[in-house]
C-alpha cells in the first residue's frame, strides 16, 4: 500500500510528465552541512538507499553549502524533503510553512538531543566559569545543540559571550571538534553524541545541556500529502529491536540508528521559547526571530 499509493503522487509532486516504465522519479532530499560532506555522504546515503528500494523511487542527497543554502534549496522546490536544524527549520517555517514529518529518536527514544561544552582532556579547565578569558568554538550559528544550547550553559554560569577572549562560529561539528584537540580554541560546542564519537582522542565533556527535541526531517507546504505520508511512515517503520531493520540502520548516522518518532511544530516551541531570551543568554540577538515575531 506504501508504494503503490507513492508512485503517482509522486510523478504529480515532480512536474505531472509522464514516465518511461523503468524510469524511476527522482525525490531530493536536502541536508544541513553538520559535518564534514565526505561523512554526510557516508552516513546518510543509506537512508536514501532505503527508501528508494521501499518506495521504488530515487532518492538523491543534496548538500547545500550552509544551513541556509538547505533552506533556499527546499523553498525554491530544488529539494522536496531536508534534515533541518531546529533553528533552520523555524525559520523555514515562517517563511514558506515547512512541514516536520520526523525526528531522530535519539537516546531512550524519546527524541531528544542535547548540546555540551566540551575540552581537551589536558586543558586544565574543570569548570565553565573558568571560560573566562579563553577562546571558544561554536558550531553554525543556526545550530541548535552546537550553539544556542551551549550559549545557555555559558550565561547559566556566568559567562557572556563579552567575557570570552574570542569566540567563532565554524563550518561544521568535526571543525569545532579538530579546533579544540588542535588547541586552536580552549573549548567548544557540539551535540553530546559528536562528543562521544571523539571521546577517546582526548576530548572532555565539560557540561550537558537539559534535553531539546531532536532535528527534524521536514517537506515543503505544498507537497502532495500522499508522498509526505509515504516518507514518513517509511521511516517511521523501522524498528531497532527487529535484527532486520538494525541490519539496515547499522550504517546510518549514529542520530538515525534508534530509529524515528512523529514530529509535530509544537515540539519546538520551548525552543522559540529560548530564542525569545536570547537577548538575556548571550547579550548578542544572532538567531532567527521566533514566530509571529517580525524580522
Amino acid at each position: 500500500m506504501l508504494v503503490s499509493s507513492c508512485l503517482g503522487v509522486l510523478v504529480l509532486a515532480l512536474g505531472g510528465a509522464a514516465l518511461a516504465a523503468d524510469e524511476a522519479p527522482v525525490v531530493r532530499f536536502g541536508v544541513i552541512t553538520r559535518y564534514h560532506p565526505r561523512l554526510i555522504y557516508q552516513t546518510h546515503q543509506p537512508v536514501m538507499d532505503y527508501l528508494s528500494r521501499t518506495l521504488r523511487a530515487r532518492f538523491e542527497l543534496k548538500l547545500g553549502r550552509s544551513f541556509e543554502d538547505t533552506n533556499r534549496d527546499l523553498e525554491q522546490g530544488t529539494t522536496q524533503f531536508a534534515l533541518l536544524s531546529i533553528m533552520s527549520y523555524l525559520e523555514a517555517r515562517v517563511r514558506f510553512g515547512a512541514v516536520p514529518l520526523v525526528k531522530p529518536r535519539g537516546e531512550g527514544g524519546q527524541g531528544v538531543t542535547r548540546g555540551v561544552v566540551v575540552t581537551r582532556t589536558d586543558s586544565g579547565i574543570t569548570t565553565l566559569g573558568a571560560l573566562k578569558g579563553r577562546t571558544f568554538a561554536f558550531a553554525p550559528a543556526k545550530s541548535t545543540a552546537g550553539n544556542l544550547l551551549p550559549r545557555y550553559l555559558l550565561f547559566a554560569a556566568g559567562v557572556r559571550l563579552t567575557d570570552l577572549e574570542r569566540y567563532a562560529n565554524l563550518a561544521n561539528y568535526d571543525n569545532v571538534v579538530l579546533g579544540v584537540l588542535r588547541g586552536q580554541y580552549d573549548a567548544g560546542a557540539i551535540p553530546e553524541l559528536v562528543a562521544e564519537r571523539y571521546r577517546e582522542r582526548g576530548l572532555r565533556v565539560l557540561a550537558v545541556s537539559d534535553p531539546a527535541p531532536s532535528e527534524p526531517i521536514v517537506t515543503r507546504a505544498d507537497l502532495p500529502a500522499a508522498l509526505a505520508r509515504s516518507v514518513r511512515e517509511a521511516l517511521l517503520a523501522l524498528d531497532p529491536g527487529d535484527p532486520r531493520d538494525r541490519e539496515i540502520l547499522k550504517g546510518w548516522d549514529d542520530e538515525f540508528r534508534r530509529g524515528f518518532v512523529t514530529a509535530d511544530d509544537r515540539d519546538y516551541d520551548g525552543i522559540r521559547r529560548m530564542l525569545d531570551a536570547i537577548p538575556q543568554g548571550c547579550g548578542v540577538r544572532c538567531h532567527y526571530p521566533p514566530r509571529g515575531s517580525a524580522r
